[in-house]
């Protein structure tokens, strides 16, 4: 008599208890299939992580990675600002009249407030004086003698004298370390032949430049009577003298010569690259700034300690994601 063995029952394969589970089996395609899944998750979040870290602080969201480049001038410095839309609430701590911070290399206005309100801007104008007056980094070293129609114009002055030889340069550094009246009007002479004449080229160089809001009355800005301009058409001004290298290079001293930058915050910060500040009590403060990859500049004309605030909107900037 044969005696047939059968198999154990599953359910007698309980240990304390629990039944022990067999583990299903996945098909060869099923593997493949995750591999890939898992390849395309992980490339982009390496992705997302890469250009999270270059472009969202500084765009409204991914259309802005491939936004159309701004206008080129003829000078060949790029144009205009721009903007796009967000929404964002305004940053904190920032309590002036008209301000605004801008992607330097872009021309992007990232955020702004009464930006085209119209408000002094004491010598902040000589910002359009400096652009209007030299064109080229080859006039630098060209000379100039001083006469007495570049002075006696009041305001701040840095001691030049009539017969006086002193080069472009010079003026230049006279004009936007220290503000000089008396600087601003020699380059304005040198120009044009006369004051008046320059104040003209200031407006025409404003308005081919589409700076709408802005009337300059005198080079250096002394006059508050006549002269307005805004956030936006400073910060435009402001950061064509930063594109331009020779300009750059001045704005960025802590000092020339005996001038000593009026600019404090280039002596108390060493990512500061300029750009000037004005009476308080008249005008606003242009700050720029290198933070990383970053170049930044902010714009406050009005307010109490319109210099912290300028440095709150840069850092509040180059942290920032619009989109978020």
């Amino acid at each position: 008599m044969t005696v047939r063995r059968t198999r154990r029952p599953e359910l007698l394969g309980f240990e304390q208890g629990r039944q022990r589970r067999q583990r299903p089996r996945l098909s060869r395609k099923a593997v493949v299939l995750m591999v890939v899944l898992l390849a395309v998750v992980l490339a982009a979040v390496w992705a997302a992580v890469t250009v999270a870290g270059r472009l969202l602080p500084l765009t409204a969201g991914p259309a802005a990675v491939h936004a159309p480049a701004p206008p080129t001038l003829p000078d060949g410095l790029p144009g205009q600002l721009w903007a796009r839309g967000t929404g964002s609430p305004p940053p904190p701590g920032i309590t002036a009249p008209a301000a605004a911070v801008v992607d330097v290399d872009t021309g992007q206005v990232l955020w702004a407030r009464a930006a085209h309100a119209h408000r002094p801007i004491g010598r902040l104008a000589i910002l359009a004086t400096v652009l209007a007056s030299v064109r080229s980094p080859t006039q630098l070293h060209r000379q100039v003698v001083i006469t007495g129609d570049m002075l006696g114009a009041g305001g701040i002055q840095i001691g030049l004298v009539p017969g006086q030889t002193v080069t472009v340069e010079d003026l230049l550094a006279g004009s936007l370390l220290v503000g000089g009246s008396d600087a601003a009007d020699s380059l304005a002479v040198w120009h044009s032949g006369s004051v008046e004449g320059f104040v003209s080229a200031m407006n025409r160089l404003a308005r081919a430049d589409g700076l709408k809001d802005t009337r300059f009355a005198d080079p250096s800005g002394r006059f508050v009577q006549g002269t307005w301009s805004s956030a936006w058409d400073v910060a435009a001004l402001a950061r064509r003298v930063l594109l331009r290298r020779y300009l750059a290079s001045l704005v960025s001293k802590q000092a020339y010569g005996n001038a000593v930058n009026a600019n404090s915050l280039v002596f108390s910060y060493p990512s500061v690259t300029g750009v000037m500040a004005a009476p308080a009590t008249t005008g606003g403060v242009a700050v720029s700034m290198t933070l990383g990859k970053l170049h930044l500049l902010a714009v406050v004309l009005g307010g109490r300690h319109e210099a912290v605030q300028a440095l709150r909107l840069i850092h509040w900037a180059a942290h920032h994601d619009p989109a978020a």
